[in-house]
């Protein structure tokens, strides 16, 4: 014991509570040396370990790997100078990286505009998106995203006229993980679906009596992720994007991609060398 002064007191008078008495210095260290490292104050990301978790996250390696692998390096969690909490929220940036990406007469690449944002909400998108078409000074015919909701609500709110389509990448990159991976790699069901799905000469009429040809020999009438992505059809299936111009080029994401990865790393390296 120390006999410390310090003390609060407090008195319950006409239904509520008051403090009568507060005293506010202590005659020790409220934390022990050896605990002092897991205080919030002196828990922080030096810029090697920055790096780390950037150059790690490059081989889908997570922050908490990151963090076990600095305490292996440094030899416990003392030396490391912080915690998981905050290898994990370094990820967690506060702005999102809006990339404009089209594509030109040659099939290359075209960045029309990028933008930080925060929050990301629909309401943040519908301004960004009023913002893009004053400065481009014309509505877009086709854009292609994600399934962000956000995103989806700011698109209808703002381009009227134009097709919000959906990427193909994205609608089908989980088609092992609901069909089975047994049914995708011991038989030629991936094959024969990936042939309906990505054939762009098929009328809708064609696609969608093909569709249930193949459901139909898999016994998947009943598989719900499937009856969900097909009522979805018409926003990324290409039987329904045959008379839009550049139809064929502009199926998913990943030319957007390509340019966010490139940004991404450069601000890595401006980040790390600095």
């Amino acid at each position: 014991m120390t006999n410390c002064g310090a003390l609060l007191c407090v008195i319950f008078e006409v239904g509520s509570w008051k403090v009568y008495k507060f005293v506010e210095e202590h005659n020790h260290d409220l934390v022990k040396c050896p605990d002092k490292d897991f205080l919030p104050t002196e828990r922080h990301l030096t810029q090697f370990q920055k790096h780390v978790i950037h150059s790690m996250s490059k081989l889908n390696l997570g922050p908490v790997k990151a963090f076990n692998v600095m305490k292996t390096c440094f030899g416990g969690f003392e030396d490391v100078g912080a915690s998981k909490v905050e290898f994990k929220n370094y990820k967690r940036y506060a702005l999102v990286f809006v990339l404009f990406t089209g594509i030109d007469h040659h099939h290359c690449n075209v960045i029309f505009g990028a933008a930080l944002l925060a929050p990301e909400t629909a309401n943040t998108y519908i301004w960004l998106l009023r913002v893009f078409v004053k400065a481009v000074g014309s509505q877009l015919k086709v854009v292609v995203t994600d399934q962000d909701l956000a995103m989806k609500k700011a698109i209808s709110a703002v381009f009227v006229d134009m097709r919000h389509r959906l990427c193909m990448w994205h609608m089908m990159h989980k088609l092992s993980l609901k069909v089975g991976v047994r049914l995708c790699n011991s038989t030629n069901f991936k094959e024969r679906i990936y042939g309906v799905v990505w054939m762009d000469i098929l009328t809708p009429e064609e696609f969608e009596s093909e569709w249930e040809v193949v459901i139909r020999e898999f016994n998947l009438a009943d598989n719900d992720w499937l009856s969900d992505i097909f009522a979805l059809r018409e926003p990324w299936i290409p039987a329904y994007y045959r008379m839009e111009e550049l139809s064929g080029l502009m199926r998913t994401t990943s030319r957007s991609e390509n340019k966010n990865h490139f940004f991404w790393s450069s601000v890595q390296f401006k980040s790390y060398s600095g």
